[in-house]
């Protein structure tokens, strides 16, 4: 074997390397891509586990969704998708609003609540308690709520991410305290099919690549061709 050839041959398999922990990689996303696809329900959505979320306080609160940035300046707002947001209570009319965090904050400003976060397959829900002496107003009677959902029953939001600083609210439709909710949360994607697609087919081509490499770069030496006694007696006899 040649020097040319060995150092080809080194070329190629840490360069079919290289492409292998890329595939990996790429195995590894595409994999995680279908589980997301899969997981979605019939109207393409994500969502989380169905909790049980209560406060002795007029409302519970979402942390904030820090949506700065997006879509209003360079991420388009379908990257981000559709949040809908889902809850029943077990004794009174339920309230369901969102609304920029800022305003939310000053509608609950002294007014006893609950935060939530966490709010996921995997996780356990996270609470802190906000004290406060002071009542708080008439849900309904506001105009800052981006979409508010009101009455018995499973009540739902939607809405579609827009720039700034969101957060969900959960009270009892009549102001009243000591809140509880059977709740739910879910986006909604339309870039995950097409993610889903792009990203296996990404991973099987670089792992057919790097294959290749690594088959040329290990596949041994080529043996000599040796001529048979008639080959050789022919070949002889024709030369001058």
């Amino acid at each position: 074997m040649t020097v040319r050839n060995s150092a080809t041959r080194v070329v190629l398999g840490t360069t079919g390397a290289v492409l292998a922990m890329i595939a990996a990689g790429l195995l590894a996303a595409a994999a995680a891509m279908i589980w997301l696809y899969i997981q979605r329900d019939s109207d393409g959505f994500l969502e989380s586990r169905t909790v049980t979320l209560s406060t002795e306080g007029y409302a519970i609160a979402s942390e904030e969704l820090d949506f700065e940035g997006v879509p209003g300046d360079w991420l388009p707002a379908n990257l981000i998708g559709t949040f809908r947001v889902e809850a029943e209570s077990s004794s009174d009319e339920v309230f369901i609003g969102a609304g920029p965090s800022s305003e939310v904050g000053e509608y609950l400003d002294g007014v006893a609540h609950t935060l939530v976060a966490n709010i996921g397959p995997f996780t356990t829900v996270d609470y802190h308690d906000v004290e406060g002496l002071e009542a708080v107003e008439d849900p309904d009677a506001q105009d800052f709520w981006t979409t508010t959902a009101e009455g018995e029953g499973v009540q739902q939001i939607e809405w579609e991410a827009e720039a700034g600083e969101w957060t969900i609210v959960m009270m009892n439709a009549d102001a009243s305290e000591d809140v509880e909710v059977r709740a739910s949360m879910a986006i909604g994607n339309a870039w995950i099919p097409l993610a889903t697609v792009v990203t296996t087919v990404l991973a099987l081509l670089t792992t057919g690549i790097a294959v290749m490499m690594a088959m040329a770069a290990f596949r041994g030496p080529k043996a000599p061709e040796v001529s048979s006694p008639v080959e050789r007696a022919m070949s002889s006899q024709g030369s001058p």
